[in-house]
């Protein structure tokens, strides 16, 4: 798929793009050779928290002041609770046919910031089971899959790259960008 949605929003214009797959390949090949993604966290445990665990390694991200890419080295991650990358840096996810499931209607991956996002190679799962009977949002909450949120103050354009990603099983949206 490739293609741009114009959304306008309080502070100008703002864009977001959907590349396809041999744009994705040829980026992220670029990234590497170029050494644009200077921080590189591991994930090398499927523990919900600690050390070289996904959350860890969102929570570390989150603080970076460049470019940062998270490689998933473990096998499928269940968490007990969605995970918020509250950086503001471009953000690289990279799986290898995992799955990232969470226990409950939560939303998997919150980018809170407004990041530009990459993610490849991962399944997000929800609990599933929902229905327009049973909608899981009575208590106000429905759980996404991806959610980007986009700041007041953010103007430019956000970009959000999906290569091999699928998610199932949530309440609320697969992928939701508001802004």
């Amino acid at each position: 798929m490739h293609g741009s949605v114009e959304t306008d929003f309080s502070g100008g214009p703002m864009k977001t793009s959907f590349l396809s797959a041999t744009a994705l390949g040829g980026a992220m090949a670029a990234m590497f050779a170029s050494g644009a993604l200077a921080g590189t966290h591991i994930v090398t445990s499927n523990a919900d928290s600690g050390a070289g665990s996904l959350r860890a390694a969102i929570e570390a991200a989150s603080a970076e002041t460049s470019p940062v890419q998270i490689v998933v080295a473990t096998d499928n991650i269940v968490l007990g609770s969605g995970i918020d990358y509250r950086g503001r840096e471009p953000l690289t996810l990279i799986g290898q046919g995992q799955t990232i499931a969470v226990i409950g209607d939560d939303t998997i991956l919150t980018v809170s910031q407004g990041a530009d996002l990459t993610v490849s190679g991962l399944s997000l799962e929800g609990t599933g089971g929902y229905s327009i009977e049973d909608r899981a949002d009575g208590d106000g909450k429905t759980g996404k899959g991806i959610f980007v949120d986009l700041r007041d103050d953010q103007t430019g354009e956000l970009r959000v790259v999906l290569n091999d990603v699928s998610v199932r099983n949530v309440a609320g949206h697969g992928i939701h960008i508001s802004d």
